[in-house]
């Protein structure tokens, strides 16, 4: 790789097969298989926090509150996700876990627009006492 005035130009050079040999073996970087290792762990984080979304949502809709909740908090965790997803985009990591981030994504999302539809509700309420 080249820096010439600021610009970035990539040597193309095609690979033989004892670099990519070679590469996979090396002990700096990751192969396919402890890359699905990793995985795994990523799948369990992301299922248990999905466990808990739908639950805070069940809890928005029934109780019609704030209380307990923060929007800052919301906002940041869709951040998060929003950028795990980029981060698999970038590393051309297009796979189910992908999925799984979409989908707490939108559960979160939706938990995000009961909370300003709560908060409006009790400004209402409070208005009227």
């Amino acid at each position: 790789m080249e820096i010439i005035c600021g610009y970035i130009f990539i040597n193309r050079r095609r690979y033989s097969e004892k670099d990519t040999r070679q590469n996979r073996t090396d002990s700096a970087s990751f192969g396919y298989r402890e890359e699905q290792e990793m995985q795994i762990f990523e799948i369990i984080m992301l299922l248990c926090f999905g466990m808990s979304w739908p639950i805070s949502v069940y809890k928005s809709i029934r109780s019609r509150s704030t209380k307990g909740k923060s929007a800052v908090f919301i906002i940041a965790i869709i951040i998060g996700y929003i950028s795990g997803i980029i981060g698999k985009i970038v590393n051309h990591q297009l796979t189910y876990v992908v999925a799984l981030y979409l989908i707490n994504l939108i559960v979160v999302s939706i938990d995000l627009g009961l909370y300003f539809i709560n908060a409006k509700r009790e400004k209402i309420f409070n208005l009227r006492r």
